[in-house]
């Protein structure tokens, strides 16, 4: 199997943004030292955005600093700045031209470095992700979420004006959202579990549909476009497929035993990966469920897989902010099978260790 290990040698910016004191509402524990908090690439697959930082239970009070990058393929950075405390989600907009980074309230312009909205635009998030074919913003509040258009400094709501309703204080707050294959709904987790489905291109939105097999935080979910089907994983460990149109669970992946750090799927629908506290990797076939353990022996916190489905990105413990690691392996290698085995022959791999000159565009 073909591996390619970036080793990120950081030239960073410094930039002071005020100390986020969040109260933990979870079980899950706090983690000890830094590592991959998200890893996400660019549409066209030339960019891979990351941050790092603690592994934190939802509202979990970070305690330490972190980075938010933007590498391209062969290791030159494109984009870094550096936190008092952990970054949260860092995306790349589906234009190529803009940078989120949760949760500091933060979009850039990648050409010109600059901030597009800020801290100081009147508009409290916690996290957010952007459209699939556009540069809006769903983003992730206290008690629920909203569309927003950064270049307009507008909130807005797919096809109208509109703030989506928030969350019952009964219901938990809010943990992560998520945007429909179609740009048309929108889903949002919460502390207790609970995930709700909505109608982002109403005036005044309604919930469509409820999930609730979760019995503890959800902190990932993805959106299926190929099955139209919503992965979601929980601080327990629990791994649910279903509808989100119906609400109905389709199937229940079992096999992870302690918090999922990051879930994803790949484009064709056929194969989805989680990674847990349990220190394993699990690819599960889809529709079958047969999983595979494809590493074991170390804590990976953030995976993606590229656009097109061909390649699996993942990264895991920070131990040197100097020297990131994130390795970038063909999925044609990585096809479940019953019986997990955590040594597996098919994860020897090629390393190609690339070193790079400092920040190319910053």
């Amino acid at each position: 199997m073909m591996r390619i290990r970036l080793f990120l040698l950081t030239a960073v910016l410094i930039m002071l943004v005020p100390l986020v004191v969040l109260t933990s509402a979870a079980a899950q524990p706090i983690v000890p030292g830094s590592y991959m908090t998200s890893l996400n690439w660019s549409e066209d697959s030339t960019l891979l955005a990351y941050g790092t930082g603690q592994i934190l239970p939802p509202w979990g009070e970070s305690s330490q600093g972190g980075i938010a990058q933007v590498i391209e393929r062969d290791g030159t950075i494109a984009f870094s700045l550096n936190y008092p405390v952990s970054v949260g989600n860092v995306e790349v907009s589906p234009t190529g031209t803009l940078i989120f980074v949760g949760p500091f309230r933060e979009v850039f312009d990648l050409v010109t470095q600059q901030r597009v909205v800020g801290s100081g635009d009147g508009i409290a998030f916690i996290n957010g992700t952007w459209h699939p074919t556009s540069d809006l913003l769903l983003l992730t509040l206290v008690l629920g979420a909203r569309t927003y258009d950064p270049i307009a400094r507008d909130t807005l709501s797919g096809l109208g004006r509109a703030v989506l309703p928030v969350n019952s204080p009964t219901d938990g707050r809010t943990v992560t959202s998520a945007w429909s294959p179609n740009g048309l709904l929108g889903a949002t987790s919460t502390t207790l579990g609970f995930i709700y489905i909505w109608d982002t291109t109403r005036e005044v939105s309604a919930v469509q549909t409820t999930f609730s097999e979760h019995t503890s935080p959800v902190q990932h979910l993805v959106w299926n476009a190929a099955t139209n089907l919503i992965a979601s994983g929980d601080d327990s460990g629990t791994i649910w497929v279903w509808n989100p149109l119906t609400g109905e669970p389709v199937m229940q992946l079992a096999g992870h035993t302690g918090a999922i750090l990051d879930i994803d799927w790949r484009s064709d629908g056929m194969q989805i990966v989680s990674t847990s506290l349990d220190n394993t990797m699990r690819v599960w076939d889809w529709p079958s469920g047969n999983s595979q353990v494809v590493t074991s022996d170390q804590l990976v916190s953030a995976v993606a897989y590229s656009p097109d489905g061909s390649e699996l990105a993942y990264g895991g413990e920070v131990t040197d902010p100097a020297n990131i690691q994130i390795d970038i392996v063909p999925v044609s290698e990585l096809v479940p099978t019953p019986t997990p085995s955590p040594t597996q022959a098919a994860l020897q791999r090629v390393r190609l260790t690339i070193s790079r000159m400092p920040c190319a565009r910053c």
